[in-house]
């Protein structure tokens, strides 16, 4: 017999068991096939229990890329399911793998070819040439730059470098010396003398030694033919040293340019603005106002054909020195290109020959944003300066272009003005020598004919001879990430594939063994945050976001062993107080709804904050009848009371019966949000609901909010009245039902053996509606007699068994007893006795004469025969037979 061997762990170690006694049975009883199914199932199950403790051991270690496999498995695992039932019985294609290996399957010499070609520039650029002197024009208008000139003429001293360590990330990835971020900001206070010295001397010769300027290519696939270049995106990896004189340069240029104010207009990329939410509030703002005003609108969206690769260097260093650049910080970034190159590192055959680079700018180093949105800013700057072009969107602002890096998008409220902007942008390709897709380009005319109705019209633009697609009413454009079109409806569906993608991605991570607080902290790092951006921007119908609540809330009960009727709000509860921190969907759009108005109205660029204030006086005018003189010198106070709900109530602004107001999605939706958010859950507050006073017969009727026909039967019911009575004091319940309710919680607890016969043997649990108001874990019995018979209460078998559960459900049963105490004395009268079910008509007509009000909402009388008295009792439960 062979010695045991050594384990690494329990596991193995059970294993090995396992496998010793599956042998065993094998060649002792090789017949007895019931024992050996038995012995392998024993083995399957600590082989399970061995992957899943790896699996979770690894989840600790590698947390970001263990998720990213599990959900790239499932999705590949969804995929063949899918195109295995599409086949219809046919032999299925082969299956998609899980993981992409980072291989780009093109050879080396055809990526050179490729890349060679594309960094060859097709024509030269001449600053000086006809067609750019509009640009030319509109770049010499602007003032002169004169402040904070020493940004770029200083060298970089040791505090630029060690802000630039603390803002870079450890875990990139390094250049060609292996050196990462992570070894410099380990090792900052020893490296940063060296660096400062490095430094310094590249800053005094405007040059940079020449390995830093070699770079190696990572292809990244994008979509389509996985054999097209094209198809690939090129991502420099660079030297962490160089990337680090580079984010100097950068962030000095960066600080020069927003204290001199030379930003192009409507540009927003890579800029410490929030770029992409105030460019689709604006696009939000454009359409809306389209459709409240009935005005015209005219749009087209651009899409340039490799733009950070197809940049002209002498573009880059023209529009540096037409911006107020120095002179010598102009000659250090020149010196970053002279002589650059990189080479393929991830082709089919290994690494390809150096390319050198002869136009465009790195993908990847810090300083190539800058450089391009100067390179960009000609075009912008000429499009702002043509007259007649532009929609008027506040008095001051009459805005016709917006961009985010190479997402370029102009409009105008004319047919004229439109085809204008269009003309300029042709030129400026034609200048530069850069060109645009236009098939990816797309046009949208908002027109109305005669009588008013919406008309189609193509606006017949081309680039290069092709024609630009023209955008259907219904159809939308994908801009930064959001559907943009006039077509509001889409922003309700727009956002059902991405939820249901996050269903089955929750699906999979509840599946896949990890420990229940591993998927927790999965599904709030990796699952929450993908459809935090689509939130913003959208509007999608209730039911989406909580089915995808449901769906969740079913796995983590599952996953947690919880019964069905377990309280769910600890789901929900914060970290702090012993929940596990989840927020519904539901309540986080309505938060980032409203955070996302707040931004707007407090932008940065105060032509935003202009236009979210107009928009919100173009709501209140819509929806109100405005006194304009007594709110002429009060707009922000007429906004502050229509965001807060409360315009309505002042006599200069009464609200209109019917306003016909459009659906608005930004500003306009805050002031419900900002009065919603507040009340949808209340898990934040510690503690329970106070008794109500037996002396006020006001605060009987609201201290329980129960049904007058319920026969009470059983304990469960009894308690079940009880709850909801402290649930819900601010609902309303007539004088007769409290009355009834205490005479059920008196005959409780009473030695009957019929009526103790009629409860239900097994044991009923009842959550509370607030689960910080009590202990994490503790669950009452459905029992309310303790109060009123203690002896009967002591032989209940449903009575609480723990001193905590008893503490709890005490106030429940107080309050329903002096609500019914309250009560009581309005229906002993004219000597009748206690209320009976034959008396039920005449007794609630007599009450609602002594104006007892049944519960039916604020503010409503019942005048009317009660429609819930009406209804057959309660069916008991049968005797118990035991």
């Amino acid at each position: 017999r062979r010695p045991p061997r050594v384990t690494r762990h329990h596991r193995e170690h059970r294993l090995d068991e396992a496998l010793d006694d599956l042998h065993t049975v094998e060649r002792a009883s090789p017949s007895d096939r019931t024992a050996i199914r038995r012995a392998r199932r024993r083995v399957g199950r600590v082989n399970s229990a061995i992957t899943q403790q790896l699996l979770r051991s690894r989840f600790d270690k590698e947390e970001k890329t263990c998720v990213e496999e599990i959900l790239a498995a499932a999705r590949a695992q969804r995929a063949s399911a899918h195109t295995t039932a599409s086949c219809n019985g046919t032999a299925p294609p082969p299956a998609a793998t899980a993981t992409d290996d980072g291989l780009c399957p093109i050879p080396s010499a055809e990526l050179w070819r490729f890349f060679d070609g594309v960094n060859t520039p097709l024509q030269e650029f001449v600053p000086d040439a006809a067609t750019g002197a509009t640009f030319r024009s509109a770049m010499a208008r602007l003032p002169t730059a004169s402040r904070f000139r020493e940004l770029l003429t200083e060298a970089p001293t040791l505090d630029d470098i060690e802000t630039q360590l603390q803002h870079v990330r450890g875990a990139s990835s390094p250049g060609l010396d292996g050196v990462g971020y992570d070894v410099y900001q380990k090792f900052a206070v020893q490296l940063l003398p060296a660096l400062g010295a490095a430094f310094k001397r590249c800053w005094e010769a405007k040059k940079v030694p020449l390995s830093w300027k070699l770079g190696v290519v990572r292809l990244l696939y994008k979509k389509g033919e996985r054999t097209d270049p094209a198809n690939w995106r090129p991502i420099c990896l660079q030297q962490a040293v160089y990337k680090l004189y580079s984010g100097v340069l950068a962030r000095r240029l960066g600080r020069w340019l927003d204290a001199n104010d030379r930003h192009a207009p409507g540009q927003k990329g890579f800029r410490a603005v929030n770029g992409c939410g105030e460019h689709n509030f604006l696009a939000a703002t454009l359409v809306d106002q389209a459709r409240r005003k009935r005005r015209t609108l005219f749009e087209v969206w651009y899409d340039f054909r490799n733009a950070f690769g197809s940049v002209p260097f002498a573009l880059l260093w023209d529009s540096l020195a037409r911006l107020g650049v120095p002179d010598d910080y102009v000659a250090m970034c020149k010196g970053l290109y002279e002589s650059a190159a990189f080479v393929v590192g991830n082709a089919e055959d290994g690494t390809t020959d150096p390319v050198h680079l002869r136009v465009g700018v790195f993908q990847g180093c810090p300083l190539s944003p800058q450089l391009f949105n100067a390179a960009i800013s000609p075009l912008l700057f000429a499009l702002q300066r043509l007259p007649d072009t532009g929609v008027q969107l506040s008095t001051d602002d009459r805005l016709g272009a917006s961009a985010y890096a190479d997402d370029l998008k102009t409009f105008s409220s004319t047919e004229d003005g439109i085809k204008r902007q269009h003309a300029l942008v042709v030129d400026f390709l034609r200048w530069t020598g850069m060109a645009a897709n236009p098939s990816k380009c797309c046009t949208m005319s908002v027109q109305r004919d005669h009588r008013g109705v919406l008309k189609t019209c193509d606006l017949g633009l081309e680039l290069d001879g092709d024609p630009i697609p023209a955008l259907g009413m219904a159809d939308s454009y994908s801009y930064l990430g959001i559907g943009d079109g006039f077509d509001h409806v889409r922003r309700r569906v727009e956002l059902a594939p991405a939820l249901k993608q996050l269903k089955d991605d929750a699906t999979a991570l509840l599946q896949s063994g990890l420990a229940p607080w591993q998927v927790v902290k999965a599904t709030k790092t990796y699952l929450y945050p993908r459809v935090e951006y689509a939130l913003r921007h959208l509007r999608p119908f209730q039911q989406q976001l909580e089915g995808f609540d449901r769906h969740l809330v079913r796995g983590l009960r599952h996953l947690l062993r919880l019964p069905v009727s377990a309280t769910t709000e600890f789901l929900y509860a914060p970290v702090s107080r012993g929940g596990l921190g989840l927020l519904p969907l539901t309540e986080l759009h309505a938060a980032i709804q409203v955070a996302h108005g707040w931004q707007m109205l407090h932008s940065k660029d105060p032509a935003i904050r202009r236009i979210a204030r107009v928009q919100l006086r173009q709501i209140a005018d819509a929806r109100h009848r405005v006194d304009t003189q007594a709110w002429a010198d009060r707009e922000d106070e007429l906004c502050e009371k229509l965001l807060n709900s409360q315009l309505g109530a002042s006599p200069d602004a009464p609200p209109k019966r019917r306003n016909g107001d459009i659906g608005q999605l930004s500003a306009g939706r805050v002031a419900r949000r900002t009065t919603e958010a507040p009340q949808r859950r209340h898990w934040f507050t510690v503690g329970g609901h106070p008794a109500p006073s037996p002396h006020a017969r006001t605060q009987a009727r609201d201290s329980a909010g129960v049904r007058g026909d319920w026969r009470c039967g059983c304990h469960a019911t009894a308690s079940r009245a009880a709850s909801r009575a402290v649930a819900r004091p601010r609902h309303r319940v007539t004088a007769r039902q409290a009355s009834h309710q205490a005479q059920t919680l008196d005959q409780v607890g009473r030695d009957e053996g019929p009526r103790e016969d009629r409860s239900h043997p097994r044991r009923c649990w009842k959550r509370l509606p607030h689960a910080a108001s009590r202990p994490l874990g503790v669950r009452l019995p459905l029992c309310g007699s303790g109060a009123t018979q203690p002896v009967g209460h002591a032989q209940c078998p449903q009575a609480p068994a723990s001193p905590s559960a008893r503490q709890v459900q005490a106030p429940r049963v107080r309050a329903l007893r002096d609500a019914g105490a309250c009560a009581e004395p309005l229906l002993r009268h004219n000597g009748r006795g206690p209320w009976t079910p034959r008396r039920r008509a005449q007794d609630h007509r007599a009450l609602a004469h002594r104006g007892v009000q049944r519960q039916q909402g604020p503010g409503r009388a019942s005048h009317e025969p009660d429609r819930a008295v009406a209804r057959r009792p309660r069916a008991t439960a049968r005797p118990s037979a035991v």
